[in-house]
C-alpha cells in the first residue's frame, strides 16, 4: 500500500511538472475580453507579432508581443500585469492617471518604459533607469532598489 501511494504521488508530481511552463501560441481572439479591449484601446496602431498563453502549475497568464519587441502580460482574467516597452514610451492611456500625474510633476523630462502591477504595489521604470514604487492605491512610496 505504501509503495502504491509513493508511485501515485510520484506520477502526480511528474504530471504537474510536465504542465509547468507550458507556453502555447494562440490567436488574438482567444485572449480574455478585458485583455483584447486593453490592447485595442491603448495600442491601436501597434502591429502584434504574436499572442501566447502560458500555464505555470495553477497560474495562467497571457502575453502579447508586438513587432517592435514591446510586450504586455495579462493574468487569467485579462487584467494587465506588466507593460514592458523597453524600446519606446508606454502610451499615456495605458498608465493609471495618478501615476502619470506624479511622473509628469516630479520627472517631467522622463518617460515610462515599464510598469508592473503586483498584488500590493506598482513598480515603474523610467527611461533614465530610475525605478519608482507606488502602493496599490497608486500613491508614491519610494524608489525601488
Amino acid at each position: 500500500m505504501k509503495k502504491t501511494f509513493l508511485i501515485l504521488t510520484g506520477l502526480l508530481l511528474f504530471l504537474f511538472g510536465a504542465q509547468a511552463g507550458h507556453y502555447k501560441m494562440i490567436p488574438f481572439k482567444e485572449l480574455p475580453s478585458d485583455a483584447r479591449n486593453f490592447v485595442n484601446n491603448n495600442f491601436p496602431d501597434l502591429k502584434i507579432s504574436y499572442t501566447a498563453k502560458e500555464r505555470d502549475f495553477l497560474e495562467v497568464s497571457y502575453k502579447v508581443i508586438f513587432v517592435d519587441g514591446n510586450k504586455l502580460e495579462f493574468n487569467r482574467s485579462g487584467e494587465w500585469k506588466e507593460i514592458d516597452f523597453s524600446f519606446s514610451k508606454i502610451p499615456e492611456s495605458a498608465v493609471p492617471k495618478s501615476i502619470r500625474d506624479f511622473i509628469a510633476q516630479q520627472h517631467p523630462e522622463q518617460t515610462i518604459i515599464e510598469i508592473d502591477k503586483e498584488k500590493w504595489n506598482y513598480e515603474v521604470k523610467l527611461n533614465n533607469d530610475i525605478e519608482l514604487k507606488f502602493d496599490k492605491n497608486q500613491n508614491f512610496i519610494g524608489l525601488d532598489d
